[in-house]
């Protein structure tokens, strides 16, 4: 043989040749078959097409390519087409080979946008633009289709649902015999046109249909996907909901009545803002039901599988292709509400991780939707009622909390939970009853009682903020309180007996003596109040306005107050600076936001403050707050036989608090006259460090000052400074003017450094010299004149 004809050599002429027909049939004008080939697609498709660009192909079957094919849409379902296409690979029929006419045995598409339009006129008149492929005619020309990366939208109407199909690989075979099923296999990622360009979860679904007698098999598969993916494919918006779910379901039977089973499972539930929950297991549900395919009806029942754990969901819906009315019923008996609970602690629900409840719960719940609802055409609607029996909550370390049995009513939108009696541990009694309506997102909570520790209240407070008690530690309280709305307002009325509270400008508890309050949607008074903290005891009211610019209101009296208590108590606000910005002024004083935002008014009645060897006694004065400043207007006391009227400043802004006074001192009792002052006095830190600031100016008036043994002063007037030196008081008088013996005198007066006062007093040619430690109750001793 010779050696080109030998077997190996055939082969590669064969592949050459095989390689040159490949290249070279794609160059081969196609054009005349254009109108076979529009002719062919239309006869299988069963609509209306057109097409760009048409080529041969050899590989990897002999065929055509086609580009940017429109498969049009039935004039009766809507004017845009069905499908875009932008490649199609066909291959004939090997009929069409031999000779016979154009028909497709199979057709790949490749970048394809389908549209599954539902139509309806009447209630009588729904029907999908796919139903005409289960024509009779259609079904020997109908080729295979393959679809690999699609998307599939859903259309009523005009209108695109936002639902639609991501990432679809689909395959579709007609029957190969008269009596032959329809195959379909579809691999998708569900998605929504509202939200980011990617699937929910996968789902695989491969099934059969038979014509001839209906029947129907299909194999349904959920790949593990992500909770918050399948809520946010249905609702739309972010779902709060994290955890996996995953299922299969096989349905098999007649058209009518489907059969259907299969598997469930969910795991990890927690919420968005919560960490994974690593010790869950998969909570199974198994499914059946049934579906008529031919009359749109479903019914399905998931029941749970977990021992001691009953649980039954049915479902049904109705015209599922037309237009779909559905409703879904929960049944319970003797359900435990401790797993119910266990969700709801790792969704975020505020539900305490020290708080275990028990209880049973049995009853019929049931959610539907559509014309027969009673809500209205796409209004969904809640009926049925549960009982609750055996529910206890107990904190660990703490009180166990018992729930008389009661019962739950759900209508429309609405549930609510009969009054109960709730009894604690040590045999404490509140009346509790509650409600949610889903429609206006309002909750409304009431509690009564005739006598209940606070302590006992604290763990169901855990997500609310009700004035005054959300706030006490200790202490008993009785009254009724109630949350309603969709806000977290409380009103009632309650009485608290021996309970503290913190507040965050004061070093020491507040204790609660008594208080009454009365809690109204926008302010809290507090009656007949009376408080201690540390040594200082004070009774007065007490008033909160929400949203006001002023929110803090009060008014106090108090017996008898230590300036050192005072401070202690105030410590917090008074002494925030470091060493730095106290020695060296250096750095930035932290402001504390509770102090920056810290606004009130109120008045103040003190009747004796020991500021060390000085007593303000029937001290009076407004209080006005704002941040890091106040003023104490209209201040008042007395000291000794002296009065004191003007503002008080108080700064707070620095390393040091800073006072300063504006006012007048009248009826100072001294040698045997009176003084009166007006002027400024300031003064800086505080203890000892308050008194070394102090420093005053202003002037003076006085009468009948007995200066004895210089002389007696019936008056004497004129501008003074006063501050504070290593040796007490320093005293500067620059312009002083006092009558004597019917003289005028005029002089000085200056504090030396061991603190004794120099006079200098002259009229005419008569001069008087005197020195005397007055401050320390010594007096003038006159002084030789030196002529």
């Amino acid at each position: 043989m010779k050696k080109w004809l030998r077997p190996g050599w055939l082969v590669i002429y064969f592949v050459a040749l095989l390689g040159w027909a490949a290249w070279y049939v794609p160059q081969l004008n196609a054009e005349r078959y254009r109108e076979k080939i529009h002719t062919g697609l239309e006869s299988a498709l069963g609509r209306k097409v057109s097409f760009g660009t048409l080529q041969f192909q050899l590989l990897p079957v002999p065929g055509f390519t086609i580009k940017d094919l429109i498969i049009g849409e039935d004039p009766a379902i809507g004017p845009e087409p069905a499908a875009y296409v932008t490649t199609l690979r066909g291959r004939p029929r090997l009929s069409a080979l031999l000779g016979g006419p154009l028909e497709f045995a199979s057709v790949d598409l490749e970048e394809t946008s389908v549209n599954l339009t539902r139509t309806e006129g009447n209630a009588n008149s729904v029907h999908w633009n796919f139903s005409a492929l289960t024509r009779t005619q259609l079904k020997g020309s109908f080729p295979v289709i393959h679809m690999l990366g699609g998307r599939v939208n859903f259309k009523f109407g005009d209108t695109k649902t936002v639902f639609y199909l991501l990432n679809t690989d689909a395959d579709l075979w007609p029957p190969s015999d008269e009596g032959g099923p329809w195959t379909v296999k579809v691999r998708a990622e569900p998605a929504r046109t509202d939200r980011p360009s990617h699937g929910f979860g996968t789902v695989v679904a491969r099934g059969e249909w038979r014509p001839r007698d209906g029947a129907i098999t299909i194999d349904l598969k959920l790949e593990k996907s992500e909770l918050s993916d399948i809520g946010t494919l249905f609702q739309g918006a972010e779902s709060e909901l994290h955890g996996r779910i995953w299922g299969e379901a096989h349905l098999a039977g007649p058209a009518d009545r489907v059969g259907i089973a299969g598997r469930l499972n969910v795991d990890d539930i927690h919420g968005w803002n919560q960490p994974p929950n690593q010790a869950s297991k998969p909570f199974a549900l198994v499914l059946s039901g049934a579906l008529d395919a031919r009359n749109q009806t479903l019914d399905m029942r998931a029941y749970s599988v977990a021992t001691g754990f009953p649980f039954d969901l049915r479902y049904r819906v109705q015209a599922f292709l037309g237009r779909p009315s559905w409703a879904v019923t929960a049944l319970l008996d003797g359900t435990p509400l401790g797993p119910f609970a266990d969700t709801a602690r790792h969704l975020g629900w505020g539900i305490p991780a020290d708080l275990a409840i028990e209880g049973s719960a049995r009853g019929v719940l049931g959610y539907s939707i559509g014309l027969d609802s009673g809500a209205g055409e796409g209004v969904g609607r809640f009926e049925g009622g549960l009982r609750f029996t055996g529910v206890k909550a107990a904190f660990r370390g703490g009180e166990t909390l018992t729930l008389a049995d009661t019962g739950l009513t759900v209508t429309g939108s609405r549930a609510a939970l009969a009054p109960a009696e709730l009894t604690s541990s040590n045999g404490e009694k509140a009346i509790f009853d509650a409600a949610i309506d889903s429609s206006a997102a309002s909750v409304e909570v009431g509690l009564q009682t005739e006598g209940m520790a606070v302590e006992t209240l604290r763990p169901l407070l855990t997500n609310s903020r009700i004035p005054l008690l959300s706030h006490l530690s200790g202490g008993t309280w009785n009254g009724h309180i109630r949350r309603a709305g969709n806000s977290d307002v409380w009103t009632g009325e309650i009485r608290v007996k021996e309970s503290s509270l913190r507040f965050d400008g004061f070093g020491e508890p507040v204790q609660l003596l008594l208080a009454e309050a009365q809690l109204e949607p926008d302010a809290a008074n507090v009656r007949r109040l009376s408080v201690k903290a540390g040594s200082i005891e004070a009774q007065g009211d007490y008033r909160y306005e929400y949203g006001s610019p002023i929110p803090h209101q009060f008014h106090f009296t108090a017996a008898g107050v230590e300036g050192a208590a005072l401070e202690k108590l105030l410590e917090p606000a008074l002494n925030r600076g470091g060493l730095l910005n106290k020695t060296l002024n250096f750095g930035k004083v932290p402001i504390p936001e509770w102090l920056h935002g810290f606004h009130a008014a109120g008045t103040l009645q003190v009747n004796s403050l020991a500021l060390g060897a000085v007593t303000l006694s029937r001290l009076k004065t407004k209080v006005e707050w704002a941040g890091e400043k106040g003023v104490l207007p209209g201040f008042t006391a007395q000291v000794g036989t002296a009065t004191l009227t003007g503002d008080v400043n108080v700064d707070l802004l620095g390393a040091r608090p800073r006072y300063e006074f504006l006012g007048k001192a009248t009826g100072l009792a001294w040698r045997g006259g009176f003084i009166d002052t007006e002027g400024t006095a300031s003064a800086a830190g505080a203890g000892r460090d308050l008194l070394a600031s102090v420093a005053a100016k202003g002037t003076f008036t006085a009468k009948n000052v007995d200066l004895a043994p210089i002389r007696r002063f019936p008056s004497a007037q004129g501008p003074f400074e006063l501050s504070w030196g290593k040796t007490g008081p320093a005293l500067k008088l620059t312009a002083l003017t006092a009558t004597a013996d019917g003289a005028t005198w005029v002089g000085t007066a200056d504090t030396a450094e061991n603190g004794e006062v120099s006079l200098h007093l002259t009229s005419g040619e008569r001069s008087i010299e005197a020195v005397g430690a007055i401050f320390r109750g010594n007096s003038f001793q006159a002084v030789p004149v030196q002529r």
